[in-house]
């Protein structure tokens, strides 16, 4: 069932052996077209990632990845520069499978992103891709609803935490993003995981699309940024800085005694995902970053959804390339 303990620190991208999360998550990788960054982040990591997790197996091997250009080239009409809709990578898993990168390469002579018009001759290579299957798409829904507590969120971070069954390995999600225009900020040496880093607001004045998919691989309660420069209210420190919070002081509050209360989410500076990007290592931290949850609040992400695999845990192939 359900498990709803929250974790305050969750990264499945950490570990290098069997039952730690990093074991199951794969390298960093750069997606080389520009319009595949969908099939980077649900078949590139969240499909290795969670199928290699029910295997058992480390995604840090060819044989256990899977191409990002296989499931594209269903999708982009011969044109590698447009991306294609969410929903293509998804499908084409659950329909047609994955073949492993071993297979592909061979068949093909891209290894990753080298060619994403080509088609994969040969029935057996098809019916071996059948073995690596999705089930389904699982979508969370608006995270920045406050109506309803933010409980699409938080369903969110217990997926992340344990699948959201108490596993003691969780899982990863892939979303929507206007990468082009996200300003991206270090946090201070000072600051807890300083000089790491993190997105930071938008420029109101920007024309926002969502332009870009990337993978969330979990998230940290305590990454802080001052997003909002605010000054203390106390006269023995009154004009120093304070410190990033997601609480404000608020004068009335407390039958005008005054009192801290909590922001909006959409203004909070404390609390983050931790992200991955298919832009290779020189990108951001290593190719990671934080996302604000402030962020999320503002309606900045779209279509988080995780993908299910089919659970064949010792799969029957026709072909062998080893």
């Amino acid at each position: 069932g359900r498990n709803a303990v929250m974790k305050g620190v969750v990264d499945n991208s950490i570990g290098t052996t069997v039952g730690e999360p990093g074991y199951y998550f794969r390298p960093v990788f750069h997606q080389g077209w520009y319009g595949n960054c969908v099939h980077a982040a649900v078949i590139g990591y969240a499909f290795t990632y969670e199928i290699n997790w029910l295997r058992k197996i480390p995604s840090s091997e060819k044989t256990n990845q899977y191409p990002i250009n296989y499931t594209f080239n269903y999708w982009n009409i011969g044109n590698t520069s447009d991306g294609t809709p969410m929903e293509s990578a998804f499908d084409t898993a659950i329909e047609y499978g994955v073949p492993n990168s071993v297979i592909w390469e061979e068949v093909t002579g891209d290894s990753l992103t080298g060619n994403g018009i080509q088609w994969m001759s040969g029935y057996d290579y098809y019916y071996d891709a059948m073995n690596n299957r999705a089930l389904e798409r699982v979508q969370f829904g608006a995270l920045s609803n406050p109506e309803n507590d933010y409980q699409n969120m938080n369903d969110l971070k217990i997926y992340l935490a344990n699948h959201g069954t108490g596993d003691p390995v969780g899982g990863v999600a892939v979303f929507g993003f206007d990468l082009t225009h996200a300003p991206r900020y270090t946090i201070p040496t000072e600051y807890y995981m300083g000089d790491k880093s993190i997105f930071g607001d938008y420029n109101p004045e920007d024309d926002f699309e969502f332009d870009h998919a990337m993978t969330i691989v979990g998230y940290d309660d305590s990454v802080a940024y001052d997003f909002d420069v605010e000054y203390d209210f106390d006269p023995v420190h009154i004009g120093e800085t304070l410190p990033p919070s997601n609480y404000k002081w608020d004068p009335d509050a407390n039958d005008g005694e005054g009192d801290w209360i909590e922001k909006p989410m959409s203004k909070w500076e404390v609390g983050a995902f931790k992200v991955a990007n298919s832009h290779g290592e020189n990108w951001g931290d290593e190719g990671f970053i934080y996302l604000p949850y402030r962020l999320v609040a503002q309606s900045k992400t779209n279509e988080v959804s995780a993908i299910v695999p089919v659970k064949i845990v010792a799969p029957v192939f026709r072909t062998t390339f080893l």
